[in-house]
């Protein structure tokens, strides 16, 4: 973008450019420029978008699903979906959290009491939103969290 011959209001005041983008997600942003007493033009050269949209890749699972994803990420999001728990604690959960317990070996309840919170934090794919869930459960069962 180029914004040349501005000499904003004799050198008085302030000027402002608001330049409004959609992205392809359909969310909305914007960039504020602001140049104040500017008594000489103003030249400005810039970038404004330097971004790049990452592209969908179409994969197949070895379950024969096809998919649409931008990450390195291979988690097929069909066999995930029919992979999640009807009922328990691990069915409230949100996939990467689950995975994240699962892949650690916390599949009961009991298993999951002999953790701190702090641990179960650091468990990749587990985030502190999940922690309120798992306390309750917990609670149900008469268990808590390993102090």
């Amino acid at each position: 973008m180029r914004v040349d011959g501005f000499e904003g209001a004799g050198g008085l005041g302030t000027f402002y450019f608001c330049f409004f983008a959609s992205i392809l997600t359909g969310s909305a942003f914007s960039l504020l420029l602001q140049f104040v007493k500017a008594p000489q033009i103003i030249s400005l050269q810039k970038e404004v978008f330097s971004m790049t949209t990452s592209e969908k890749k179409l994969r197949t699972c070895n379950n024969g699903h096809t998919y649409y994803k931008s990450s390195d990420c291979p988690t097929c999001p069909t066999c995930e979906q029919e992979r999640k728990p009807e009922h328990g604690f691990l069915s409230v959960l949100s996939a990467p959290a689950r995975r994240a317990l699962e892949n650690n070996g916390v599949t009961t309840l009991q298993q999951l009491s002999n953790y701190s919170e702090k641990e179960i934090l650091q468990f990749h794919g587990m985030g502190p939103g999940s922690l309120p869930k798992l306390r309750k459960a917990l609670e149900e069962d008469g268990l808590s969290f390993r102090p």
